[in-house]
């Protein structure tokens, strides 16, 4: 009887979902368990089990397992994968290759070991793949392209013949990576991004409608001259979320208009739904609905109580517009995105708890208009579905906002960098979406190059109802605008030289060559009898080596700035 083959996928986040689908697929191994430090031990994924953390390799290896594969994602995580694939090798294990049975590799193509290629993937004649790189689903990897170990191609993305790819890279998806380009060790070339030219070593290329052409000055990417359609804004969007926060009170939503107002927000942003296709008559309240309203009346009827009707939303809009602030409201089903579309909204406000919704997407996308999507609950393969779906069926440009969906959220559990990780991995526009107490948090979200803030405030935090305990009050909504507004100004442009403000003090701070002692005409200058002080307005001391050893044109007295 021959040995079963067993396999240890190593990783249960990242592409684990994506590699077990195909490998349940080809039922090419009699068993499979999971390895990870961070999941619980006997968390299922797919039926598979997780049963520990990588230091069970060794005894997995005793048991019979002999194949290995790495399903952390790479974005970011080469380093790590290195580690895992390195002392799974020093164990004994082998590395399969996992090719989806719809992808099309040439019979001539070099794939290394341990490589994943998804669905529809494509690797052309001549092709040299390293070893542990992700081919992500539809990707097209051309004749005589080099691809280093580790790399990640995402999904739609395309390297034409003859480029060469470093090792670690990640391009993002539906990227296009133009013939002739050499692309450095652990760069990031963005989702969406186009690739004209050499790639300097470290170089990141960001976001769709951008480019970096051959230049041997490029330190970067610059703004492609195509204008953007659709554009939201040009500088940071404050949304204050009303949200339900005026517990069915029309009155009441508009002071809440009003505080909005006052308080420098650029957007007021409220809520429209039908309860009855918004959730079903068995759906419980969230745990923090609970502990704000009570477990004994049912979500939907919560729902009924807090949510105006679209009589409602009429009127607030055209109020919103008396006021000269912008009139927003989040659809939460597809009745609601066509009454709002007709309402004249520019741009959606998808929440998180939509993102894998998929006919609400599509009615969203149909619109053609911008999005702003939260995230909040997701993960890096979820939004990525959500991402491709918009910009497949037409929806405009689409912001990012990363998200905690927890009323407060805990600080620990914010994780304000992976705003950044979604830019760099999705190549748009980000943003956050605060439910933390207080400001701090979207104040450092703005720091970090948020294009869009939203926070929920209430005008009284005493109020009944289930989201005013996690909302700021007026006066604190002002000074979040205030702070943001000011993070926003201090940004400047990442240009380095003096400010206007700068100039004036050069001299007063700055030195120059001085006499240090009274100085002969014809004197040799030396450290013996020249020196630096302030002001700042003579002969620059970075000239100090042209200046020593030459002779005094003249009689200097001491502390005299000196002249050459």
């Amino acid at each position: 009887m021959s040995e079963k083959k067993k396999l240890v996928l190593i990783g249960g986040g990242g592409h684990c979902r994506s590699v077990l689908d195909v490998v349940l697929r080809l039922n090419t191994f009699d068993e499979i368990v999971i390895t990870d430090h961070s999941i619980p031990a006997g968390t299922q994924i797919m039926g598979c089990e997780i049963v520990g953390g990588d230091g069970l390799l060794p005894r997995l290896y005793e048991e019979g397992f002999r194949y290995a594969f790495i399903t952390v994602g790479s974005i970011g995580d080469t380093v790590l994968r290195r580690k895992l694939c390195q002392n799974a090798l020093e164990t004994g294990f082998l590395f399969p290759n996992i090719v989806d049975p719809s992808a099309a590799v040439a019979a001539d193509a070099e794939p290394g070991t341990g490589i994943f290629v998804g669905k529809q993937a494509v690797i052309n004649a001549g092709a040299v793949i390293g070893d542990m790189a992700i081919i992500n689903t539809g990707a097209i990897v051309e004749h005589d392209c080099r691809i280093g170990g580790f790399s990640h191609i995402s999904v739609g993305a395309t390297l034409c013949g003859g480029t060469s790819v470093g090792s670690g890279v990640f391009i993002g998806a539906h990227a296009t990576v133009v013939q002739g380009v050499v692309i450095g060790r652990d760069s990031t070339i963005g989702a969406g991004a186009l690739v004209l030219g050499d790639v300097p070593n470290e170089t990141k290329v960001v976001g769709k409608w951008r480019a970096l052409r051959r230049s041997p000055l490029a330190a970067g990417a610059f703004e492609s001259e195509e204008k953007k359609v659709n554009d939201i804004s040009n500088r940071i969007l404050i949304i204050a979320e009303a949200g339900v926060n005026h517990n069915g009170s029309l009155e009441l939503a508009y002071r809440m208009v009003d505080a909005a107002k006052e308080a420098g927000a650029d957007i007021v942003k409220f809520q429209t739904a039908k309860p009855e296709q918004m959730v079903s008559k068995f759906a419980g309240k969230a745990e923090y609905q609970k502990k704000t309203t009570g477990g004994e009346e049912s979500q939907i009827d919560m729902l009924r109580r807090l949510l105006p009707g679209q009589d409602d939303f009429i009127c607030l809009k055209k109020y919103c517009e008396t006021k000269e602030i912008e009139f927003l409201s989040t659809p939460f089903d597809i009745e609601s995105i066509r009454f709002l579309d007709e309402l004249g909204c520019r741009f959606w406000k998808v929440p998180s708890g939509e993102i894998t919704n998929y006919p609400y997407l599509m009615e969203i996308a149909r619109t053609k208009k911008p999005v702003v999507l939260s995230t909040g609950m997701a993960d890096t393969d979820e939004i990525s579905a959500a991402v491709s779906l918009l910009r497949e069926h037409g929806a405009g440009e689409i912001c990012l906002l990363h998200c905690t969906t927890e009323y407060p959220a805990p600080f620990g559990e914010v994780n304000l960098r992976a705003m950044q990780t979604m830019k760099e991995s999705f190549g748009c526009r980000v943003g956050y979406s605060d439910h933390t107490p207080g400001i701090e948090i979207s104040v450092a979200a703005a720091a970090l190059g948020a294009a869009v803030i939203e926070k929920h405030f209430t005008l009284d935090r005493n109020m009944e109802g289930p989201d005013h305990k996690a909302s700021l009050e007026p006066d604190e909504l002002a000074a979040l605008v205030r702070a943001v507004r000011h993070v926003e100004s201090a940004l400047g442009n990442g240009i380095k030289r003096p400010t206007d403000s700068e100039k004036k003090n050069i001299v007063a701070a700055r030195k120059s060559i001085v006499a240090r002692r009274p100085i002969r005409k014809g004197e040799t200058l030396t450290v013996e009898n020249i020196t630096t002080k302030r002001p700042g307005n003579g002969i620059s001391p970075m000239r100090w080596n042209e200046v020593i050893g030459s002779k005094a044109i003249r009689d200097f007295e001491e502390d005299e700035l000196l002249e050459v």
